[in-house]
């Protein structure tokens, strides 16, 4: 009769309702969401941060950017998941950045020069977002709309991104690489085996990932 379950409580476990973890670039700190608060955590022995984010919302995919001194992620403040971004010092200093959540989307990709952020969404498209203008462009449709891009990959150079697609047709997963210069989209593998986890070589050369190509059949 007191609904005990509505009263403020204290979790001595709150990685136990972990939902998002990401490492800094720095090698030294990560940033961390549970029960949609989220923090910044060093190893280092300095204090942990927890980021402002607007009273009674819920904020779920939080990353930090490349300089440690911002936080992207997404928050419902306005009633619907928007792309925001906060100060990673704690202070009280957001930005809302996009305005049109009307599709549910699923996981943000900083780019290495900072400039843009990569996400998909529920109806299987993958978008950018000129962080500066707020322009946002559709690069991807036709994924599997049940689950995010396995794999979204930034070359050094903030020139292409690398896909892991699950094509609606296919049946298996295929290695897709997205040209920013001349906006377009090259894939790379055929459906025949899953190939899957690209990754840039530094220099921006080379083009790695991982294949399913081992069969070892046998009766039964």
């Amino acid at each position: 009769s007191d609904r005990p379950y509505l009263r403020e409580r204290w979790l001595d476990k709150p990685l136990e309702y972990l939902t998002d973890a990401h490492p800094g670039s720095d090698g030294i700190s990560a940033i961390l969401t549970a029960r949609s608060q989220v923090i910044v955590a060093k190893t280092d022995g300095s204090r942990l941060v927890e980021i402002k984010t607007p009273a009674a919302s819920r904020t779920r995919g939080a990353i930090l950017n490349h300089a440690g001194t911002k936080v992207y992620a997404l928050n419902d403040a306005t009633g619907v998941m928007e792309i925001w971004s906060f100060a990673a010092d704690g202070s009280d200093q957001s930005q809302q950045l996009t305005r049109d959540g009307s599709v549910f989307r699923w996981n943000l990709y900083l780019s290495p020069d900072e400039n843009t952020l990569a996400y998909d969404d529920k109806a299987g498209d993958l978008w950018l977002l000129d962080i500066k203008s707020g322009k946002q462009q559709k690069i991807a449709s036709g994924n599997n709309a049940q689950s995010p891009f396995a794999h979204v990959v930034w070359s050094a150079d903030s020139k292409y991104i690398a896909l892991t697609r699950n094509f609606q047709a296919d049946e298996r997963s295929r290695i897709c690489i997205y040209d920013l210069g001349n906006q377009k989209e090259f894939v790379l593998t055929s459906d025949k085996y899953n190939s899957f986890a690209p990754s840039f070589s530094p220099d921006g050369a080379w083009l790695y990932f991982l294949s399913d190509r081992q069969f070892n059949p046998f009766p039964g």
